[in-house]
């Protein structure tokens, strides 16, 4: 299972300063960059907190970006597992 909401906002903010590290040019453009940057991060954390699920026990994981095979070496078996409990 994977909804891309948690991965979005935990990998966003990396994007947007390579971004801006290769791409954006001037300290007035760099501000409004990181400034859109932020105000997306908070769109999306919004609507990560609207879709919880206040009534669901601790025991269920919610919003769940999982990859089985994320790096398929045979020998480690590394997943990649982002979720939110009720903790």
């Amino acid at each position: 299972m994977f909804s891309g909401w948690l991965t979005t906002i935990v990998f966003l903010p990396l994007a947007g300063a390579i971004i801006i590290a290769l791409f954006v040019r001037g300290d007035k453009n760099v501000r409004w960059f990181a400034g859109i940057i932020s105000l997306a991060e908070l769109v999306l954390s919004i609507a990560v907190f609207a879709q919880y699920d206040l009534g669901a026990g601790a025991d269920q994981f919610q919003l769940v970006d999982k990859i089985e095979d994320w790096i398929p070496v045979e020998s480690f078996k590394v997943q990649y597992f982002l979720a939110i409990d009720g903790l």
